[in-house]
This record gives C-alpha cells, structure tokens and sequence, in this order.
C-alpha cells in the first residue's frame, strides 16, 4: 500500500470538504499537490489566453499570475496552502506586472 488509509480519527469529513484535500495534501511527498494544482493553473490559464490573443505574452502571464494569487489567497485563508506558495505566487505576480511595464511602447 502505497499511502496510509484515512481512518476516522485522521479525516473527520463533518468538518467539511476540504479535509479531504488536507489529507491528500498531508500524504503527498513534502505536501506538493496544492503548490502543483497552482502551477498547472497559471499555465491553463496563460496557454489560453496566448491562445486567444496570439502575439500579447506578457498581458497573458500577468492575467494568469493575478488569477493564480488570487486562487492561492482563497486557498490560504481555507487553510489549504501554508504562506510560502502564496508569498512565491505574489512575487511571481509583481515580476510578471514589472515585465509588462518594461515591454510596454
């Protein structure tokens, strides 16, 4: 058996969903299925805008970063993601927003 089962004791689902995410976030190596989910939701989201605007990179990056912060603050505050992923999140949003003054005519 590759991970622990969850027993009564250890999710308590009365609580409210998420505990099912905290529980598989708990058993995964050093706790990277919430820090992966928001990866894979910055490059959903960037991939499809470059898609639709076909020549606007930086706007796609800045769109996908403000949306990704704003994901990981919401699953910060449900206690999901500790501060670090949300502290990278926000500095990778101001890189993104400084490169689309600097490449701005």
């Amino acid at each position: 058996m590759a991970y622990p089962l969850p027993t009564h004791e250890s999710l308590n689902v009365t609580e409210g969903l998420h505990t099912i995410f905290i529980y598989a976030n708990s058993v995964t190596e050093g706790g990277i299925l919430f820090n992966l989910l928001l990866v894979a939701i910055h490059f959903i989201i960037t991939m499809a805008i470059i898609n639709q605007t076909k020549k606007d990179y930086p706007m796609a990056f800045v769109v996908g970063g403000f949306v990704t912060f704003i994901i990981a603050l919401l699953m910060r505050l449900g206690g999901l993601i500790t501060q670090l992923p949300l502290t990278m999140f926000l500095v990778l949003l101001i890189i993104e927003f400084l490169a689309l003054l600097f490449t701005r005519d």
